[in-house]
């Protein structure tokens, strides 16, 4: 008896020990949310398991909708469809199995979350407390948790256990909600509590506002690195994996780097003197000398300032203040009872507890703001650490080559739970020492060096250049660390320069009480943005010609083609090839799809199956891979040449580049911004990008014939091609004087007024996508608006109408009338369209009902989502009129589709960096394709159509 009841007051202490804990709760929180991240993705990957053409099912299916009844759960079909893809048994049951672990380790988790929070509301006075904190509720939980795992890894799942696995789950949920509502009661009326406290609100709105920089810096670093927006973050940290020990050291090193500013800054000094001898007329002074050079210099971004400090100035006088400051000098002391509400906020903050004499409230709790300051300089590391997790999971589970990502995997819960719980840990017991400092301890002189570090880091992009300094930082993660960082610097700097000084009378007469740095650049910004026009971003040309270029025709390249290419006797297919976009997937997708399905060979001599691509129409990544296609004709031909264009990271030097380029937001009108940045990036893959691009008829070694897709940011689109497709009036594309062959189009060279662009400038007025890279300028020939062009993907993001339109207007009437002379040796043209979204293979369906609140919204984003297939309709529309020829094959399908399809495993993101485990999957995609292997793709019957065509010998 005795030693039963020494183990039931060995669990009580125990039990009171992690209640009073703050590292329990904060560690297993962590380790849910990582949980859940990971769960996530794998369920994502088993849905993706399946026959082209049937039903797919993630492991949460088994169970089936919650407020379904059990007969709607057709478990059989579900096992059936992950069991009937050959070659994928061992791993179905394999990725079940570490789905059914972690999920205990989530149960596990949460459970203690829950079981905490109880612990911790026990002693309250609650109606509800005798009631409902009854421990043994988490631990049913978690029975009824491992019940409901032990029956989803059941292979043979019998009727029986279909019923089990159906209640165990609702059961699961009625418990869960059962325990989180009256959590919530309690913990709404702990805050109810609390806030009645006196000074308990004001004290937490002081402490977060001092660090409202800080935090807002972390958030966007949270949102970047775990909202659900894009994959691009997720394949960056793999990229960093795979780049070994220096890589993902150095991204490492800048995130802790990172939390280090966030930790040391401080746009709040200890000084209680602030100069303040300035009269009020100086604003007006300044405010009329940035106009004048503002109208004088013709700068209107500068006239930005001026209505700045004019409004300010103006709503200080005629609010009534005086017209001159009280001079106050530094060597005057101020005394209790003399000091303005603003000096009495932002003092010199005291220990907790101190009261302010003067008013009665409390001071900034140093305390609170260090504790603060403690979450912040880890938050960076914690947020990357569970990043990591989501985007290692992928190819941990479902990759070729796994070992070093498992142990990516691994190591960010480590890191996560670690780092978060030994935090708690320090913060809770920092909270019960007496005393607290002022500012963030440790040596001034580190202080010092940890804000210095970024600037020296942005200065090295610039100093040394953005070629190799970006990859030394780790690439994109190591080079956004380090830009957020010294973002950081520069604004608390800025911040504590104004507190130096005193709040002009226009602020305070709008209750401000300390100059708001962060609020006027911004408004600094809007203005300026309204203010300028133009705009300072620029695309590169050369200088205006004295007479327009010579364009190429497209009768006139039918014909040459024909002349060289066709035999007599003997069908020829004509190709045209649309790519669309998808930044650097799109373009190493099109590349290797016109490698492998065209490649040069010169036993063939003009005419080999390179040659059979006549033109070429791309969009924004797809327009890049077009570009690197045919540019790859005139260099030495390497069969990993387009890893070798499109392997590089151009996220990094992207990022580098807008620490330069945020001035222009303000005032500067520059030559150089991100939008060069990242074609300079390109050229350094691929050095033919920096020649000269031709508005003429290029050489037969550079076919296809390119038409680079772009749109004004009135709604036009917008050509860069040496055929003149587009009509040549900015003002209005609809509103032609002539109506262009391609409606609703703008020629880009008639627009430069026949300046000359290079491959690189080519290619990125396609893939303009803000805010990415801004809008591109066009100088026009006369003083008028410069049209400014983005992402072709607006307008049409396949790239087909431009080149629909001209096989309609040119090239379909030459193909006829060549047929109707030369029965003999029919010209065939073929559409193939390379598409770079991963297509379901599951059947469509036409889904719920659109709820009637939501219906215009969605509407609007369905239209938008229909336009680039409907372009596609009118292609294949187009293919299917007469060709004036009697030949049998004219009758064969003439329109192709190539793209991936979703599987188990990491999918290529939209973004301007690839890892190897994505290109590996766009590479199994392609081998999927042209030789059902490692799996059967729904697109292989099309592929061997298409390669019969054009005579290419299969590569498998």
């Amino acid at each position: 008896m005795a030693s039963q009841h020494g183990k039931s007051g060995l669990v009580r202490r125990v039990g009171a020990a992690i209640a009073e804990s703050k590292s329990f709760p904060v560690g297993a929180s962590i380790s849910t949310l990582w949980a859940l991240l990971v769960l996530s993705r794998i369920d994502r990957g088993m849905a993706q398991v399946h026959q082209p053409g049937g039903p797919s099912y993630g492991i949460a299916a088994l169970s089936g909708r919650l407020f379904h009844g059990w007969s709607e759960v057709h478990v059989g079909k579900i096992l059936d469809a992950w069991t009937a893809v050959e070659g994928l048994h061992e791993e179905v049951s394999a990725w079940r199995f570490w789905y059914a672990t972690v999920d205990l380790m989530l149960v596990a988790s949460y459970v203690g979350v829950l079981w905490w929070l109880l612990q911790r509301f026990r002693s309250r006075d609650s109606v509800l407390s005798g009631a409902v904190f009854r421990l043994w509720l988490p631990f049913a939980l978690i029975v009824v948790e491992i019940i409901e795992d032990a029956l989803q890894l059941w292979p043979n799942l019998h009727k029986w256990a279909h019923y089990a696995l159906w209640g165990a789950t609702r059961a699961k949920w009625m418990i869960i909600a059962v325990l989180v509502v009256l959590i919530l009661v309690n913990v709404i009326e702990s805050i109810t509590e609390w806030s009645k406290e006196p000074g308990q609100v004001p004290r937490v709105m002081k402490a977060v506002g001092r660090l409202g920089i800080q935090l807002a810096a972390v958030t966007a670093f949270a949102v970047l690195m775990l909202a659900p927006i894009n994959d691009q973050p997720h394949d960056m940290l793999r990229r960093a994996v795979e780049g070994g020990v220096w890589a993902w050291g150095a991204s490492v090193a800048a995130v802790i780097l990172l939390g280090g500013v966030l930790y040391y800054s401080d746009s709040f000094g200890t000084s209680r003197q602030r100069w303040t001898g300035a009269p009020p007329w100086i604003m007006l002074i300044i405010g009329l000398i940035l106009a004048a050079l503002s109208l004088r210099l013709s700068q209107p971004r500068l006239m930005a300032p001026a209505v700045l400090f004019l409004a300010i100035w103006t709503i200080g006088a005629l609010a009534g203040w005086p017209w001159a400051y009280e001079q106050v000098h530094k060597s005057h002391a101020v005394t209790p009872g003399q000091e303005s509400a603003f000096e009495l906020e932002n003092r010199p903050a005291p220990e907790k507890g101190h009261w302010n004499r003067t008013n009665g409230t409390r001071d900034v709790d140093a305390r609170l703001v260090y504790q603060i300051r403690c979450w912040l300089a880890v938050t960076p590391l914690v947020v990357t650490a569970l990043s990591v997790g989501a985007a290692e999971t992928d190819p941990a589970f479902f990759g070729m080559e796994t070992y070093a990502h498992r142990v990516a995997l691994g190591t960010s819960l480590v890191v996560a739970v670690l780092t978060s719980a030994v935090t708690a840990h320090f913060v809770q017991r920092t909270a019960k020492e007496e005393g607290s400092p002022n500012q963030a301890p440790g040596p001034k002189g580190l202080r010092y060096i940890v804000q210095l570090l970024p600037l020296l880091g942005v200065g090295a992009l610039y100093g040394l250049g953005l070629d190799d300094v970006p990859q030394l930082l780790g690439g994109g993660l190591g080079v956004f660390a380090v830009w957020l960082a010294a973002l950081v610097v520069a604004l608390t700097l800025l911040q504590r320069g104004a507190n130096s000084l005193k709040t002009p009378r226009g602020l305070q007469a709008l209750g401000i009480q300390r100059i708001p740095v962060v609020m006027l650049l911004a408004v600094w910004v809007l203005l300026a943005s309204l203010m300028d026009s133009q705009g300072p971003y620029q695309i590169r040309t050369g200088e205006k010609p004295k007479s327009m270029p010579t364009r190429a025709d497209a009768g006139d390249e039918f014909t040459a083609w024909a002349g060289t290419c066709v035999t007599r006797g003997k069908p020829r297919p004509l190709v045209m090839v649309s790519a669309s976009g998808g930044g650097i997937r799109a373009a190493y997708w099109t590349a290797i799809v016109l490698d492998r399905l065209a490649p040069p060979n010169p036993a063939l001599g003009k005419c080999g199956p390179n040659q059979t691509l006549f033109v070429a129409s791309g969009t924004s990544g797809g327009a890049l891979g077009l570009v690197g296609y045919t540019t790859r004709s005139g260099m030495k031909y390497e069969k990993d040449w387009p890893w070798q264009q499109f392997g590089g990271d151009y996220v990094a030097p992207t990022v580098a580049a807008m620490f330069e380029d945020l001035p222009k937001a303000f005032i500067m009108d520059g030559t150089f911004d991100r939008a060069q940045a990242l074609e300079d990036s390109w050229a350094r893959s691929n050095t033919k990008l920096n020649d000269t691009f031709s508005w003429g008829p290029h050489s037969p070694e550079t076919r296809p014939e390119l038409i680079l897709n772009g749109t004004t940011t009135k709604g036009c689109r917008v050509t860069i091609s040496p055929f003149k497709i587009g009509g040549a009036e900015a003002a209005d594309c609809t509103h032609s004087s002539a109506i262009p062959d391609s409606p609703g189009d703008l020629d880009a060279m008639n627009l430069l007024c026949g300046r000359s662009i290079k491959w690189k400038t080519a290619a990125l007025l396609s893939a303009r996508f803000t805010y990415i890279s801004p809008s591109g300028a066009l100088p026009g020939c006369h003083d008028t608006a410069k049209v400014r062009v983005v992402d072709g993907g607006y307008a049409d993001n396949n790239g087909a109408q431009s080149l629909v339109d001209l096989y309609t207007k040119e090239l379909r009437p030459e193909i006829l009338s060549y047929n109707t002379q030369h029965p003999d040796s029919c010209i065939t043209p073929i559409y193939v369209h390379v598409a770079n979204g991963y297509q379901a293979t599951t059947p469509t369906v036409l889904g719920p009902r659109t709820d009637e609140v939501l219906a215009p919204l969605s509407t609007a984003g369905a239209v938008r989502d229909q336009l680039p297939k409907v372009a596609l309709q009118r292609a294949r529309a187009a293919l299917s009129s007469d060709l004036g020829c009697p030949s049998k094959a004219a009758q064969r399908q003439r329109f192709f589709v190539i793209q991936p399809s979703e599987h188990p495993g990491v999918h290529a993101p939209l973004g301007w960096t690839l890892s190897h485990a994505a290109r590996s999957d766009l590479d199994r995609q392609l081998s999927a394709i042209a030789c059902e292997h490692p799996w059967k793709s729904p697109d292989h019957q099309k592929w061997s159509e298409l390669t019969q065509w054009l005579g290419t010998k299969p590569a498998c």
